[in-house]
């Protein structure tokens, strides 16, 4: 059966309910939402850029604060930089204000790379808000020139942020792999980078993420392309002879799915894909943060998505009755209900 993932972030909004035949559900109130909290630490930052606190960043991006963002399903490392994505979570983003917040602290910090990769990573969104979320045939010629020139920025920061120790940071190839996307990189290219990457920072689901978007057929990929390297990459020499650890596994296919949703087919319809794999991470995650809302949700749905009933219905007992709002949509998650024969 297939659904509209919209997987919009709806956590900020009144806290709703669903009522079934059997069972009244409700979003998990905004304050203990996952999008909600990481929300809450960009405040905190958003506050420094803007005032100026440029020594209280550096120390941030050195070592993150945000406690258990893996809880959140976020990479610690990418808690920081994920504020510059600023089309996620601001409306109406001014971005020339915090380019010139971003000018102030590469002034304050001439030799640091964390300013660079911020403003590389916000011109990526810059690009992408010039660009339109459209296909190809619907973004006019200056939407194209625009796009072009703030990824051509983007990438000599990237460059600058290299110079300055920036490839020792995974947001640096992570925000690489998404430039040559853009870009167009030729794909050879974007395999030497990606496989660059992963030596230095194995355990980055966003590194597996950036790459298996850019191998999609939308982007020039072959059909079952992604799904046969993420493959390849569990059962990779670097894992001494054993595979990847479930719970990477499962953070990179739940990644890849926010993206991906129901567009390209079943996505557990490839024999590349292991669900059973996807499950026990899931299993280990929901297990080593019993309290997170974000991976019990992200069980439920992708136990339904896998068409794993049984599952299914064990992840929805084990919600007692609530569901985080920035995993999943009330309609969609009423559907997987609906399916599980719950309503």
């Amino acid at each position: 059966m297939k659904y509209s993932l919209r997987l919009l972030c709806i956590c900020l909004l009144c806290c709703a309910s669903l009522a079934t035949a059997e069972e009244k559900w409700q979003r998990v109130e905004p304050k203990h939402c996952a999008k909600a909290l990481h929300w809450k630490y960009f405040e905190v930052q958003w506050e420094r850029l803007l005032s100026g606190k440029y020594a209280e960043l550096e120390k941030e991006a050195a070592t993150p604060t945000f406690a258990d963002a893996e809880s959140c399903g976020i990479s610690p490392e990418n808690a920081l930089f994920a504020m510059f994505g600023l089309e996620d979570w601001r409306k109406d983003p001014e971005f020339n204000q915090v380019f010139k917040a971003l000018d102030g602290w590469d002034a304050t910090f001439p030799k640091s790379p964390y300013s660079r990769l911020a403003r590389a990573t916000t011109l990526i969104d810059y690009a992408w808000v010039a660009r339109g979320a459209g296909v190809a045939g619907t973004v006019n010629k200056d939407g194209w020139k625009l796009f072009g020139d703030r990824l051509v920025e983007s990438l000599k920061k990237e460059e600058e942020a290299m110079k300055l120790g920036g490839d020792k940071h995974g947001v640096y190839w992570r925000n690489l792999l998404f430039l040559a996307r853009g870009l167009q990189a030729p794909p050879a290219k974007t395999k030497e980078m990606v496989n660059d990457a992963l030596k230095r920072f194995p355990e980055y689901p966003g590194i597996y993420y950036a790459y298996c978007i850019a191998i999609l057929p939308r982007w020039g990929g072959a059909e079952g392309e992604w799904q046969a390297w993420l493959n390849a990459q569990n059962k990779e020499a670097r894992w001494g002879g054993k595979e990847m650890d479930p719970k990477l596994y499962a953070q990179i296919l739940w990644q890849v799915f926010t993206y991906i949703r129901d567009t390209d087919g079943p996505f557990f319809g490839d024999k590349h894909l292991s669900w059973e794999k996807a499950k026990l991470g899931l299993d280990q995650l929901c297990e080593k943060y019993p309290k997170s809302t974000h991976w019990n949700t992200v069980r439920a749905c992708l136990a339904s998505v896998a068409g794993d009933r049984k599952s299914a219905n064990a992840a929805f007992d084990s919600l007692n009755g609530k569901f985080d709002g920035s995993v999943i949509d009330p309609p969609t998650f009423e559907a997987f209900l609906k399916w599980a024969g719950r309503k």
